[in-house]
């Protein structure tokens, strides 16, 4: 089996888990994953154990937008400076893990590959 794909968010603004940020994953335009970031901030779904992980390209797709105003951020309803935030990255060898640790605002991100 693969070593999956694990995403964990924190929202840097209150220095918590961004529990509740929608999140989605697409191989070639295909959604293989989707859901609400749990209470710790992440993804709680089949693709972290590695269920339906090939070599590919990959999107994950941040709510980061919706995420804020739910949260009450005073934030445009159009054209906020965040708000559907995509991310590609390539995966060669599914024997290793790909941790996306995702440090958000509602005015910037860093994510990178994680150990």
């Amino acid at each position: 089996m693969a070593g999956g794909i694990s995403i964990h968010v924190v929202d840097v603004t209150r220095g918590l888990p961004a529990a509740g940020m929608e999140v989605e994953i697409f191989k070639g335009g295909d959604q293989i994953a989707a859901g609400v970031l749990s209470h710790q901030g992440v993804l709680d779904h089949s693709v972290v154990r590695g269920e339906n992980v090939e070599p590919g390209n990959y999107e994950v797709v941040f709510h980061i937008g919706e995420f804020y105003r739910q949260l009450g951020y005073a934030l445009p309803d159009e054209f906020p400076f965040l708000d559907i935030v995509p991310f590609r990255f390539g995966i060669s060898e599914v024997e290793q893990h790909y941790h996306l640790p995702l440090k958000v605002s509602p005015w910037g991100f860093s994510l990178f590959r994680g150990g």
